[in-house]
């Protein structure tokens, strides 16, 4: 058996994205990841190389972008509005 993690996460400063991370893993390690700086997926172990242009495909960029804008940011916010940590 294998477990295929994907982890999917946005930073905020007062509701204004600074970063996003998007990893794909198996096993627990970490087989590709998005760069946001260069824009672009860093294949992280050589078992990942076939998952490059499927990543890269218009159907999966097209998600990644919409994830980021539309779901991350807004999770985020629901969260720290929710939270017992927010500062008042």
């Amino acid at each position: 058996n294998n477990t295929m993690q994907y982890i999917l996460g946005c930073e905020l400063d007062d509701d204004i994205k600074l970063n996003s991370k998007i990893r794909i893993g198996l096993d627990g390690e970490t087989m590709i990841e998005f760069d946001e700086h260069q824009r672009h997926w860093v294949v992280q172990s050589p078992r990942a190389e076939n998952l490059k242009p499927i990543v890269e495909s218009l159907f999966w960029t097209n998600l990644r972008k919409r994830y980021v804008k539309q779901y991350c940011v807004d999770v985020v916010q629901k969260v720290i509005q929710n939270s017992t940590m927010k500062e008042n």
